[in-house]
């Protein structure tokens, strides 16, 4: 049988950084890729996993993947996720004139935070958790949620067999805590209220992972990577 012309594959890597790499470590996060040297000198201690992707990151996958057609000014095409409450929530995969364009393209975008009214909150974070339960295509939340991670950066890396997206991300420790899932989270708003001051946003899991558990103290350095590899 002949190997799949597209192969998606995401991993995840959670270490706790000695401090003395404090520099290093926000270099390497605003750049989106954490070499495998750093993380091998730098870490204290690490955890890598492979991810499960969920429905959710199919369906944002969609939106690259329309036929090649003449739309008119007015069609849209929306679809269905699920966000982290577990309600379906309607998102548009492409925009139309009268409907808010689409903001499936901005999936892998580093910036959920606070920003002023009028401006979208939209982007990737990272989310560690404490659960232990393996992974499934019909996650929509960690097990036990703990702690959010910015994402500070996106690389795509470049090899003679494979490209590589990157997201990174680094942050200290808001408590005491046994790291054992992380997961990468999708924020964007409700599409009908793009142009609103105030928009509603919501969360949707694009791929979880269980780690083998690294214990953090309140204050640790945390660096934190997602790739998704295509060969």
């Amino acid at each position: 049988m002949p190997s799949p012309g597209i192969v998606l594959v995401g991993e995840f890597v959670v270490a706790k950084i000695d401090p003395f790499y404090r520099d290093d470590l926000l270099y390497y996060a605003r750049k989106g890729y954490y070499p495998d040297r750093f993380i091998k000198r730098a870490s204290l201690e690490h955890s890598r996993a492979y991810g499960v992707a969920t429905r959710n990151l199919a369906t944002f996958l969609r939106s690259i993947f329309d036929p090649l057609a003449s739309y008119s000014p007015d069609s849209a095409l929306s679809a269905s996720v699920v966000d982290r409450t577990g309600a379906t929530r309607t998102t548009w995969l492409r925009g139309s004139r009268t409907t808010p364009s689409g903001y499936t393209a901005w999936f892998f975008n580093a910036g959920a935070g606070p920003y002023p009214p009028g401006t979208l909150n939209i982007g990737i974070y990272f989310l560690l958790g404490s659960g232990t339960t393996p992974p499934t295509i019909n996650d929509y939340d960690l097990e036990l949620a703990v702690q959010s991670i910015s994402a500070s950066g996106v690389d795509i890396v470049q090899t003679d067999s494979q490209s590589i997206i990157s997201v990174s991300g680094s942050g200290t420790a808001e408590s005491g805590f046994s790291c054992s899932e992380i997961g990468i989270i999708f924020k964007t708003v409700v599409g009908a209220e793009k142009y609103q001051s105030s928009p509603t946003h919501f969360e949707s899991l694009l791929d979880r992972a269980v780690i083998s558990a690294i214990s953090f103290a309140l204050g640790d350095l945390i660096a934190v990577q997602y790739k998704i590899t295509t060969t």
